[in-house]
């Protein structure tokens, strides 16, 4: 799919200021007259995008992790509005997926020249869009803990590992309904994308590579010892972990209901990376082709789709 459409005007543009490298990004771009920059906080991004959607905008450009870009997807989701994406995080996974470039003003150059528009598959979970993954259980914790040492100054990969151990020694194994089938797991992982060589979140495996669907993957481990031997095969046997079918259950879906069973009236779940409190049941379905997305051209074609 291409856009021809040529950009008279200057490009809407939005940077996270609270994201860590808008001092950054604001110097890259301050001087390019093509764009019109927009300091918008998170909160306020997506009644912004959408006021552009119905103004017919054909394309805008979003800097920030993949939280804001997440905000700004359930904004242009199902419309005729592009997103240009400038990478402004940490990570940075759904750029990664999609092959764009890191730097600033390489990726600006792409977000407003390139005619190449790939729309993208989304998950979905209670009506509330995510790029990347989401998870139910141990990972919820580990992120929550990450940013709270991360507030007292220890920097995100120190924050990290001290989180995982935490995490680790905390381990609990929730009791939980999936489509009725009652389970006993420590995590439950949606991806919104199938596995793929270029994706750095997504476990690598055929059987989920060739059809289309929430990647969904279940721990079925019941206790320390089990984890601990599942974790052991992958790093010191170098395992595919996908293929220990006993431990891990792994499919592709449509959609997934997910019911915790602790009586709860809210559960913490992880959306790329981000935590939000959800009301349960958590209802997740699989969005095809939802997100116009600007991208390089196709490595393996001469010409524009």
């Amino acid at each position: 799919m291409t856009d021809t459409q040529p950009h008279q005007q200057p490009v809407p543009t939005f940077i996270n200021p609270k994201a860590g490298s808008a001092a950054k990004i604001r110097e890259a771009l301050a001087d390019d007259a093509r764009l019109a920059l927009h300091f918008v906080e998170p909160d306020a991004l997506p009644a912004t995008l959408q006021a552009l959607v119905e103004a017919g905008v054909p394309r805008v450009l979003v800097s920030g992790g993949d939280g804001t870009l997440a905000l700004a997807a359930n904004s242009l989701a199902h419309t005729q509005t592009a997103l240009g994406i400038i990478p402004g995080g940490t990570l940075n996974h759904f750029a990664k997926y999609l092959q764009l470039p890191l730097q600033p003003q390489e990726a600006v150059e792409l977000a407003l020249n390139s005619p190449h528009i790939k729309a993208v598959d989304l998950g979905c979970l209670n009506e509330r869009f995510y790029l990347n993954t989401s998870s139910v259980g141990a990972y919820v914790h580990f992120v929550r803990m990450r940013e709270y040492l991360e507030k007292r100054y220890l920097g995100y990969y120190l924050a990290s590992l001290l989180a995982l151990v935490h995490s680790f020694i905390r381990l609990r194994f929730a009791r939980l309904w999936i489509n009725q089938r009652k389970l006993y797991s420590p995590l439950v992982y949606m991806g919104a994308h199938p596995p793929s060589k270029t994706s750095p979140y997504e476990l690598n495996d055929t059987q989920l590579a060739d059809g289309q669907g929430l990647q969904q993957i279940i721990v079925n481990a019941e206790t320390r010892t089990q984890l601990l031997k599942m974790i052991g095969s992958v790093i010191v046997r170098r395992t595919d972990p996908l293929s220990k079918t006993k431990q891990l259950d792994c499919a592709l879906v449509d959609s997934a209901t997910i019911m915790p069973d602790s009586g709860r009236a809210y559960v913490y779940v992880a959306l790329d990376g981000e935590i939000t409190r959800q009301v349960p049941p958590l209802h997740y379905r699989y969005e095809p082709n939802a997100l116009r997305v600007i991208v390089p051209a196709p490595k393996d074609e001469g010409s524009p789709d």
